[in-house]
């Protein structure tokens, strides 16, 4: 009797972690499918684009890819320094607040840089280019959003599959 159990249990706990495994494959497989940045956007949906703009276009994206890096230091700093006293004993929030504050700020800065890239890029283009940029745009966040939906299904279905597995190893 305790042996049918335990290898009950442990059939369970490896269809669990077969399952976990696969989701994580699921999540890894839908993080490469991101944005590119809004300079490199530009370069792939526009044949039109001139030697002078694509001159400016590198330009502007060496000068964003030198901030992402400096930020992403900046910001894996902060989330190190606000980890380390979320891990100590009593109070530090009189430390720890204006941590997070600055690390709000940090976004925000992002945030508005990107945006100011984007009007300087938008800037540079003729009125046709940035016809064509928004109808790009349109495409792709149609085709992130289809992939997005298919892998939510697929999640989905495994879960459900792994569900009608688990309850025939109980019955």
């Amino acid at each position: 009797m305790k042996r049918n159990i335990l290898i009950i249990v442990g059939i369970c706990c490896l269809f669990l972690f077969v399952g976990q495994v696969n989701a994580q494959k699921e999540y890894k497989e839908a993080m490469r499918y991101r944005y590119q940045p809004y300079e490199k956007q530009v370069e792939i949906a526009l044949a039109s684009i001139t030697d002078s703009q694509r001159e400016t276009l590198h330009k502007l994206s060496k000068e964003n890819k030198e901030y992402m890096e400096k930020y992403r230091k900046d910001r894996d700093q902060l989330e190190k320094t606000i980890k380390s006293l979320l891990a100590m004993k009593g109070d530090v929030s009189e430390v720890l607040f204006p941590l997070i504050d600055m690390k709000s700020r940090l976004e925000a800065e992002k945030e508005k840089n990107l945006y100011k890239m984007k009007l300087e890029i938008d800037s540079i283009l003729t009125a046709e280019q940035r016809a064509e940029m928004e109808a790009y745009e349109e495409k792709l966040q149609e085709e992130i959003q289809k992939h997005r939906d298919e892998i939510k299904q697929k999640v989905k279905e495994k879960k459900k599959t792994r569900e009608q597995r688990l309850e025939e190893h109980t019955n």
